[in-house]
């Protein structure tokens, strides 16, 4: 009496949604700009308990420290914090911005932007414990947002063509940090910006300008091939992708501050809102599993 059952129980467990990961993200809920952290319960934990700004989380890849921004010793710096808030350690101290940090596959490094070499913003690499910093691109352009590869042999990145800050035709770039050659993925109008590598480093989702709003894309690297994911009327940005690529993470709303965390089902479309509150929450960062 009791043999269909099992078939049925797989045939449920297979189509129910996995839970989601840990997050990190960046909210305005306590009238400033705190990390906070998202437990696949909808648990929040405030990491950062600072009155100034602090923004950018990024996990490290054995999810125990969060690299993160903030301006709490007068400038933009790069910080290195426990995965509960604790210790934080600053490794970066040049006057001007730092900022957006990404960790290497391996733990051992970290890429961010500075504008340390001059007026624009350029991409820099040093070691996780912020030693031996070394300047990657040199050139006017502003850049920004840059994420290494999954096999850490490249880096992709947004850069402002024809164009300052706010000012120009933002493209995503891969750079090969072997060879130093670079390569523009994207050939869109308007401004495509905060790329983020798919697991199997086949993919780059991205959040780009559609008329007068933003959408989520997702770009093969080598193909070329682009896919709308969103295709709505509602702003969409800074995609993260969940461990297993099957899903993205990102921020939407309508603007200046009613943006929430968002999850999106690659197969189905299907989307789900994480977090549900009238002050800004944005800048969502997976931990790895």
């Amino acid at each position: 009496m009791n043999k269909p059952l099992l078939p049925m129980l797989l045939l449920a467990t297979a189509c129910s949604t996995p839970p989601d990961p840990m997050l990190a993200f960046v909210t305005t809920r306590d009238d400033n700009h705190e990390i906070y952290r998202r437990a696949a319960d909808g648990a929040l934990v405030n990491l950062t308990r600072h009155e100034r700004v602090d923004r950018q989380p990024e996990w490290s890849p054995d999810g125990a420290r969060i690299a993160f921004a903030s301006d709490r010793n007068g400038d933009s710096d790069v910080f290195v914090m426990t995965a509960d808030g604790d210790d934080p350690v600053q490794l970066t101290a040049d006057p001007g911005y730092d900022g957006q940090p990404s960790w290497s596959p391996d733990g051992r490094q970290l890429v961010f932007v500075s504008d340390r070499g001059g007026s624009s913003r350029d991409l820099y690499r040093m070691a996780a414990d912020g030693s031996n910093v070394v300047r990657l691109t040199a050139n006017d352009a502003y850049e920004e947002s840059p994420r290494f590869s999954p096999d850490g042999g490249s880096i992709v990145f947004t850069r402002m063509v024809g164009g300052d800050k706010g000012r120009g035709d933002g493209e995503i770039f891969v750079l090969e940090l072997g060879s130093g050659k670079e390569r523009r993925v994207t050939q869109r109008p308007g401004f495509d910006g905060a790329p983020a590598w798919s697991p199997d480093g086949r993919r780059v989702a991205f959040h780009g300008s559609t008329g007068e709003t933003f959408d989520l894309f997702v770009v093969d690297v080598e193909t070329g091939e682009l896919r709308n994911v969103t295709a709505d009327a509602t702003e969409c940005y800074q995609p993260c992708w969940s461990p297993d690529g099957q899903r993205i993470y990102y921020c939407a709303g309508t603007g200046p501050n009613a943006y929430d965390i968002w999850a999106i089902e690659l197969r189905t479309g299907e989307r789900r809102r994480l977090t549900e509150h009238p002050a800004r929450d944005e800048a969502p960062a997976v931990r790895p599993r």
